[in-house]
């Protein structure tokens, strides 16, 4: 008898230990985030475009070390007049925009961003001071974050304006590279 009761257990333990092992397929808070990719996509920031081509790639791969490098020490993000609650800001500083990006990265099950870039347009002057190599890029994006599987869903189709511009990177012997000084979303 205890010889047929082990017979009739043995399916279900070895079933245990399987899952026990490889973990349940439909565990709800299994990570289905993308594995993260290493950094040979990315270009050198030497190249105005180049800081357009790396914010995207930083969202495609959740590359928060990627994002930060794109952005100027007195970086701002303007956001548009809909998305301000009343008596707050319209822009927010570098490290509250790292925050919310580092936190958009790690939180989104789902998150796709294209933006259609412009031609670049040179900006002679910026707050009213000459600039040299500074740009002006505008680009149509399209956004899409979802937190949680089946949980909330955002999606952005509007219009970005980066303002770019040169520094010289010292740990690399004063070479020249490219910035984002601004960003402003913009309602189409």
């Amino acid at each position: 008898m205890k010889r047929n009761i082990l017979k009739a257990l043995l399916p279900l333990l070895l079933s245990l230990l399987i899952v026990l092992a490889f973990g349940c397929i439909l565990d709800p808070k299994e990570d289905i985030k993308p594995p993260p990719d290493n950094d040979d996509d990315f270009k050198d920031l030497t190249d105005k475009t180049d800081v357009g081509f790396n914010l995207v790639e930083s969202y495609k791969k959740r590359n928060i070390d990627k994002f930060k490098e794109l952005l100027h020490k007195e970086y701002i993000w303007y956001l548009q007049d809909r998305d301000v609650e009343p008596g707050e800001e319209n822009w927010w500083s570098r490290e509250t925009d790292e925050r919310v990006t580092d936190r958009i990265f790690d939180e989104a099950n789902r998150l796709e961003l294209t933006i259609e870039f412009h031609r670049p347009v040179p900006l002679p002057e910026l707050g009213g001071e000459p600039c040299d190599d500074c740009w002006e890029i505008s680009g149509d994006y399209f956004i899409t974050a979802q937190f949680q599987p089946e949980g909330t869903i955002y999606n952005g189709n509007d219009l970005v304006k980066l303002i770019i511009v040169p520094v010289n990177d010292p740990d690399d012997g004063g070479r020249k590279e490219y910035r984002l000084l601004m960003a402003y979303d913009i309602e189409n």
